[in-house]
């Protein structure tokens, strides 16, 4: 199980698919509520409705990862939870157009899967109206009217969906991303809101409306601070942000002589180990939490860890954004010119952007 509680399942035109555990909890509830009058044959269809269903998300999220593929963006995965899909990529593009054409290729994907189940199995209308059995047709045709509702719903502008980024993207043809941005999420607040209001007040409204309308509501303004925040660091360089409390030691430093040091020196956060001309590291807090249990006089080496990646001063920050995701983020060495001029911690900042679609 991955850090945050998701499960890999397999990889899609290169791109790997991401279960939360949670979703097994709501397909165990859903055939657990529709066999509760002892109904196998509803427990079994309404479990397979929702399994169908959620194939149709993984194909929505496809429709925007295969867009976004087509102009180089990294996609580091796609994660199903109870509430929707989300596609996590390495950046979301500047240029409106780009953003535009991955975003509509979501919605479109419903209403493609839509169409061919229309030409497959004839008039909605007929069914609507007949005997409802709980067989294969009416599964098909859950599944059509499933891919409409979802297509239309994602088009609402309510920023973060598909429809409030269609509409920063219009937007950005004329104003600012940041500006763009601002205006999509205060349009999003209120029909956020409505939605909260709506799936509480009416018991026909499922309550993980009510959930799903509350994750957009956050999510817009997460995503806006994410942006704001992305475009202060327009145009800086690594170096820009570089900590320099930082030591190097060489030879054979004790466990003892290196908490000396830190006791003497309570700025440093990372000692350095130059090993063989290779950097080894450890920060302070790491050093404090096992150094208690080692001898003073032991070696400092062996708990330390080869300083795998470095960063150079010269690369724009933005450049993170596709070399780190959440789960990658740590402290690394920052050179220039070959020289070790200092630290970065990439844990204070997040640089990822994030696609979602509900």
């Amino acid at each position: 199980m991955g850090r945050y509680g998701s499960i890999k399942l397999f990889r899609l035109f290169g791109i790997q698919l991401e279960l939360h555990f949670t979703f097994l909890l709501l397909v165990a509830w859903v055939f657990w509520s529709s066999w509760q009058d002892g109904d196998w044959r509803r427990a079994i269809w309404s479990t397979a409705l929702v399994l169908l269903v959620f194939t149709c998300v993984v194909l929505h999220e496809l429709g925007h990862c295969l867009m976004a593929k087509r102009y180089k963006i990294t996609i580091h995965r796609i994660l199903l939870l109870p509430i929707g899909g989300m596609a996590q990529f390495g950046h979301i593009p500047r240029k409106p157009l780009r953003e535009l054409l991955i975003t509509l290729a979501g919605p479109m994907v419903n209403f493609l899967l839509a169409g061919i189940l229309r030409i497959l199995l004839g008039s909605p209308w007929e069914w609507v109206y007949g005997d409802f059995r709980y067989g294969w047709v009416d599964l098909l045709y859950s599944l059509l009217f499933f891919n409409l509702a979802m297509g239309i719903f994602n088009l609402l502008p309510i920023f973060p969906m598909d429809g409030g980024r269609i509409l920063r993207a219009i937007l950005a043809l004329r104003y600012s991303y940041l500006a763009s941005t601002r205006a999509a999420v205060y349009v999003a607040m209120p029909l956020a809101a409505g939605g909260v209001l709506v799936a509480l007040l009416y018991e026909n409204v499922s309550d993980i409306m009510a959930l799903l309308f509350a994750f957009i509501f956050v999510g817009g303004q997460l995503e806006y601070k994410m942006v704001k925040r992305s475009e202060s660091l327009r145009g800086r360089k690594i170096g820009d942000l570089v900590n320099r409390n930082f030591i190097t030691l060489r030879g054979e430093v004790t466990i003892g002589k290196t908490r000396g040091i830190l006791e003497e020196q309570p700025s440093i956060e990372v000692v350095f180990l130059e090993e063989r001309g290779r950097l080894r590291m450890i920060s302070r807090q790491r050093f404090h939490q096992i150094a208690s249990r080692v001898p003073a006089d032991d070696s400092l080496l062996p708990i330390t860890q080869s300083a795998q990646t470095y960063l150079d001063a010269e690369w724009p920050l933005q450049l993170l954004s596709d070399r780190f995701r959440e789960d990658d983020y740590g402290i690394f060495p920052v050179l220039r010119g070959g020289v070790l001029i200092g630290i970065l911690d990439t844990r204070n900042f997040n640089f990822a952007g994030k696609g979602k679609s509900p």
